[in-house]
């Protein structure tokens, strides 16, 4: 594992960092042999910059797509069409990075996360460590891009991941759960290492 800094607003007010799994993390928190994030293209990028590429990749959305077509098939996403589905969220993702991006240059950190549930919510009021998601961007007229991450200190983040919201609960479908463990190691490795705020996850990656 491997934090990298992708952000940081003038005055080093904002800071977001992003992480870098190895193909074996990857693997031991349940992501397959055949996925596209284990090709070597991929290996050693942060867990945004697959993110960017993935979700301008029709190939990789189509083949999402069929995958998971049993959940598509929910009466939430009704009459979502393959066509759909990829062409939204080709278009829209650009709109979601585009926006993050202009949030964290205006300073405004807090507004483009919220805690992810109502336990990491308690969280907040007493630590400054606690798991984070962003939701921006509309697919088929559904909020369904996630951005995760843990929140570190008031103005910093680490990004530990993404996905297509395609159930409620995270743990229901395997591309969210997924992402339910990355957040999971980060939080256990920034805990283990002593990291309380900004300036000891700061030195902790200058190491």
């Amino acid at each position: 594992m491997e934090y990298k800094r992708i952000f940081s607003s003038q005055g080093d007010t904002n800071t977001a960092l992003s992480v870098c799994f190895s193909r074996p993390e990857l693997l031991s928190m349940g992501v397959q042999e055949c996925a596209d994030e284990l090709d070597p293209e991929y290996i050693g990028k942060t867990e945004l910059s697959k993110l960017v590429s993935l979700w301008k990749d029709p190939l990789y959305l189509a083949q999402f797509f069929e995958t998971n077509s049993s959940y598509f098939s929910d009466p939430f996403w009704k009459g979502v069409t393959e066509e759909v589905f990829v062409g939204d969220v080709v278009q829209n993702s650009r709109v979601v990075f585009k926006e993050l991006l202009r949030l964290l240059e205006s300073g405004q950190l807090v507004s483009v996360f919220e805690p992810l549930d109502k336990e990491e919510d308690s969280k907040r009021r007493r630590d400054k460590v606690f798991k984070v998601k962003a939701k921006y961007g509309h697919i088929a007229k559904r909020v369904a891009f996630r951005i995760y991450g843990i929140m570190v200190d008031e103005n910093t983040v680490c990004i530990t991941g993404g996905a297509i919201k395609i159930v409620k609960e995270m743990s229901d479908a395997p591309n969210t759960e997924i992402e339910l463990k990355k957040m999971e190691r980060v939080a256990s490795n920034i805990f283990d290492n002593g990291i309380i705020d900004k300036d000891s996850f700061i030195d902790f990656i200058a190491e």
